[in-house]
């Protein structure tokens, strides 16, 4: 097994700016701002999140991480900017635009989503069942490589049948 490189800062600025998606975008500043894991970043909850007071922090619970030991991890303000401006776009009010079927005429209305304490921050949820951080892990683990995709810079490790990327999430 070779060693690997760590990326420098330039490129995960040039990655940060490629994210076409907020919430891609603040998944990955969280993991290269905290060097958590990136089950452990998706394992955060509403109620983990302490943004209003300085220092900024982030309860991180025992289940997800390596060492099975909660802890505490703090937060950069420019985390702390990006993760408020993920959590007002997610809990924002959006236009839903329907068919009745009774009427057969369309309908528009404006929903807000709930903000629950228990919410995963990363998590957007389409039904009543809570998604698993590791569920989420699969769907961030697409999005990252057609952004690095449209880098170029999506390359494959040697050896590996071109399943594992150079660049990952870890």
């Amino acid at each position: 097994m070779r060693n690997k490189e760590t990326l420098s800062k330039q490129d995960i600025v040039d990655i940060l700016n490629a994210c076409s998606d907020i919430r891609l975008k603040t998944y990955v500043m969280l993991l290269a701002g905290t060097g958590m894991r990136a089950t452990e970043a998706l394992s955060i909850r509403i109620k983990d999140l302490d943004l209003k007071f300085s220092p900024a922090k982030v309860f991180v619970g025992g289940e997800y991480t390596k060492t099975r030991t909660d802890r505490t991890v703090f937060l950069t303000e420019e985390l702390v900017q990006q993760l408020t401006s993920w959590l007002m776009y997610k809990y924002r009010t959006r236009r839903v635009c329907y068919k009745d079927e009774q009427t057969g005429k369309t309908i528009t209305e404006y929903r807000t989503p709930e903000k629950r304490e228990s919410d995963l921050v990363f998590a957007l949820y389409q039904n009543i069942q809570a998604p698993a951080p590791m569920n989420l892990y699969v769907e961030f683990v697409r999005s990252f490589g057609k952004t690095l995709d449209l880098m170029n810079r999506g390359g494959r490790e040697e050896g590996s049948n071109g399943r594992h990327r150079e660049i990952t999430l870890h």
